[in-house]
């Protein structure tokens, strides 16, 4: 206990000594081997107790569609757990309550998921430490990650059951939920506010737009019709964070 006291002072006078850089909090990530077990017929599932993980190596390339799905979900939930996580932080700051103060920074450094900032803190401090760690623009990255990995979970979930991606169509949506991760990582380490691509996005709103088709006549889709049907959507997905 004594340790931790004295770490708590040392975070404490470091955050007080004019440090004006923002520091990064760390990423939160998921592994394929904490949020999935294998149920029926070995199909991947949900791990009831995934969030309580700290492994980061990611998540299998989907390679079918419930996996796709599962992927997707995974991703959009673990963000948007953390925003609220950190909009909480916020709030118990802006509310002049020290419900986390200096311990709810070292909780953070930990690394675990939907981290509780809680425990008695050093009166003031909450608004500094948030301050410090760009709360606000970190909160900001991971709703705006969610936001597109929830875009692409809707644009593949509104797909008919037994319709299929080609080999490819599975490649460029991995390829596309790669993309969202690493860039959620890149600015959260700068600490700085995820802007859309706007040179992709501008690629994206020139691709030919998707005419809206009913679920019963994709079912006749080859798998390149149904590329051309939902990879422009995604890629719009992408873009826009």
């Amino acid at each position: 206990m004594a340790k931790l006291t004295n770490a708590g002072f040392m975070l404490t006078a470091g955050l007080l000594s004019g440090c004006a850089n923002p520091y990064p909090l760390p990423i939160v990530s998921v592994s394929e081997e904490e949020a999935v077990i294998r149920g029926d017929n070995n199909a991947r599932i949900l791990n009831p107790a995934w969030m309580k993980g700290k492994s980061y190596r990611g998540l299998n390339a989907a390679q079918t569609m419930p996996d796709l799905l599962l992927n997707l979900d995974i991703y959009h939930t673990l963000y948007s757990n953390q925003y609220d996580a950190l909009v909480n932080t916020m709030n118990t700051a802006d509310g002049a309550t020290v419900l986390g103060g200096i311990w709810g920074v070292a909780g953070a450094l930990t690394g675990t998921k939907a981290w509780m900032y809680q425990g008695a803190g050093v009166a003031g401090v909450s608004a500094l430490y948030t301050d410090h760690y760009q709360i606000k623009v970190q909160s900001e990255n991971y709703y705006k990650a969610s936001e597109a990995m929830r875009c692409m979970y809707n644009v593949v979930g509104s797909m008919p059951n037994g319709v299929e991606l080609s080999p490819e169509g599975f490649r460029t949506v991995n390829i596309a939920i790669n993309d969202v991760t690493s860039k959620l990582l890149r600015v959260q380490r700068d600490v700085v506010l995820a802007q859309p691509d706007l040179d992709r996005l501008k690629k994206a709103l020139l691709l030919p737009t998707p005419t809206p088709v009913d679920k019963t006549a994709m079912k006749a889709f080859t798998e390149d019709k149904v590329d051309d049907e939902v990879l422009p959507r995604i890629e719009k997905c992408v873009s826009e964070f």
